[in-house]
């Protein structure tokens, strides 16, 4: 009896022995920077205020990293996961630049001749503008969007109107600046692009993407839609913070019209999909996003002093002064953050559900962590 004790204590210390080497082993795979990620996550989405956030890191074009925190539904308590789905707002614009790269290189569109190639029914003034200067936001129009008189028409007309009609509304508008003259971050822009990439392929802008994009891709749990549409896996839309700090519940709308704009919804392992296949060109060539990340050429009279082009297809594309590292992305809707960095084969996706939360640096700092990390420099 006593042997088979010491026998029986023996095997134990054995198998202790073994989960112990185990653990040693897994801790050793772990990368040296996920703690420091996930004490920088926790960090911020405790500054910030934020109820749920998710996260996903892409290294050379690979899922490294995926992490969610806090609740994507308070009220049910439902805890956010890397599934959760949020709302990424004009984060959308990243895949309207590759959209219409791809309808270039099969010869169906050219971005440099006149939109009204496109569109004859366009008012004659708009012959100047190109589909490049829609897309990097440097055609000059007034924007209809937060515009005094849109917001005093009533909510059931705006509500209504196509494209055709924000374009036909906004048409006896003068415009800001003459086109390539200038930059300003514009909502019609992107409407008459849409309509020009709908009538190129002759269906809606969401099937467009869905199946040049998010199908092939195996990005299953990505769909158009604001507030008024059921998303799986959405709990709720987004929550924004009121003034005296209590959680309220954001609507989000976001018309067909403006799709190509924001309106997409999409998990961070969905957006590490994309990103992933961004790397390892299986969506467009590297001379196409390079093209797409070209920042536009303003003139320099609509530069402000000391000011750089900065804003590609539908994408930021910006050398940072900081670092002196180029990175290209975007924000939406102050929940939403997705960067890369193409020269060390990076990508960070935030998601959020806190409407202007402005956790804008989150990507840059984990960026630095990994970077720092792999270079030996921090």
């Amino acid at each position: 009896m006593l042997k088979d004790k010491r026998a029986a204590r023996c095997r134990i210390g054995a198998l202790l022995i073994l989960l112990t080497a185990l653990g040693s082993a897994q801790a050793a795979e772990r990368p040296s920077w996920t703690d420091r990620v996930e004490r920088k996550v926790l960090a911020v989405k405790t500054e910030k205020g934020i109820p749920g956030l998710s996260v996903a890191i892409v290294k050379d074009g690979h899922l490294v990293f995926s992490g969610a925190w806090g609740m994507a539904d308070v009220e049910m308590g439902l805890p956010a996961t890397t599934e959760t789905v949020y709302p990424v707002s004009s984060v959308s614009k990243v895949f309207t630049g590759p959209v219409a790269m791809a309808l270039v290189a099969e010869g169906k569109l050219d971005l440099d001749v006149s939109i009204l190639t496109y569109l004859p029914q366009l008012p004659e003034a708009y012959r100047p503008i190109t589909m490049r200067q829609l897309l990097s936001h440097t055609h000059g129009l007034t924007d209809y969007y937060r515009s005094a008189e849109f917001d005093a028409l009533p909510e059931n007309v705006k509500d209504a109107m196509t494209a055709d009609d924000l374009i036909a509304w906004n048409a006896p508008r003068p415009f800001q600046f003459q086109p390539g003259a200038g930059w300003s971050y514009n909502l019609l822009g992107y409407v008459i692009a849409q309509r020009i990439l709908e009538k190129i392929e002759d269906k809606p802008f969401a099937d467009i993407v869905t199946g040049r994009i998010l199908e092939p891709l195996g990005m299953s749990a990505s769909v158009y839609g604001g507030t008024e549409v059921v998303v799986p896996g959405r709990h709720p839309v987004l929550y924004e913070r009121a003034k005296d700090g209590r959680l309220t519940n954001h609507p989000v709308n976001f018309p067909r019209a403006t799709w190509a704009a924001g309106g997409l919804n999409a998990s961070v392992l969905d957006m590490a999909k994309f990103f992933a296949a961004i790397e390892n060109n299986t969506l467009l060539t590297p001379r196409a996003f390079a093209e797409i990340w070209k920042p536009y050429p303003v003139r320099a009279e609509g530069l402000k002093p000391g000011q750089a082009p900065f804003y590609g297809l539908g994408w930021f594309s910006v050398q940072r002064q900081s670092t002196g590292r180029f990175v290209v992305g975007h924000e939406g809707g102050g929940n939403a953050w997705t960067y890369y960095w193409p020269d060390y084969h990076l990508a960070v996706i935030a998601l959020s559900n806190l409407s202007g939360a402005r956790a804008d640096l989150l990507d840059f700092d984990i960026a630095q962590i990994i970077i720092g990390d792999t270079t030996g420099k921090d």
